[in-house]
């Protein structure tokens, strides 16, 4: 993020809690936010002081809540990519409905039972074509 957009995020929290950015105040705010935040994206940054208004409203916003939100909700979404490229491999290699493995994909049992048939079926198939070969 630039400074310029540092400054527009202090500008958004300034809107709602009344801190001063005016003069040596403000641009010493907006150096110290930059050291913090500086590296994160504004989009996620604004995203994080709305989420922290929504959910912490009576805690004084710093730049440290920002950023603990911003990096929260990347490593949230990076574990849900990861769940939904497990599913797509699993519905890949087991040949099970989509819909059903994402209804289903809680039961282990069911998930195990599935893998197993699985494995059967590509051992049997490869032998077949290692017999007609």
């Amino acid at each position: 993020m630039r400074r310029a957009d540092v400054a527009r995020l202090l500008t958004i929290a300034a809107a709602v809690d009344n801190r001063k950015l005016e003069g040596v105040q403000g641009e010493a705010a907006v150096l110290a936010w930059e050291q913090i935040v500086g590296d994160l994206e504004l989009a996620e940054c604004v995203a994080a002081m709305a989420e922290h208004r929504r959910t912490r409203p009576d805690v004084y916003l710093q730049p440290g809540h920002v950023r603990e939100l911003v990096l929260g909700a990347r490593e949230e979404s990076a574990a849900l990519e990861s769940e939904r490229r497990a599913l797509r491999a699993f519905v890949a290699f087991t040949g099970a409905s989509p819909i059903e493995a994402a209804e289903r994909w809680g039961d282990a049992a069911w998930r195990a039972a599935q893998e197993d048939e699985a494995r059967r079926e590509h051992r049997a198939r490869a032998l077949e074509a290692g017999e007609s070969a």
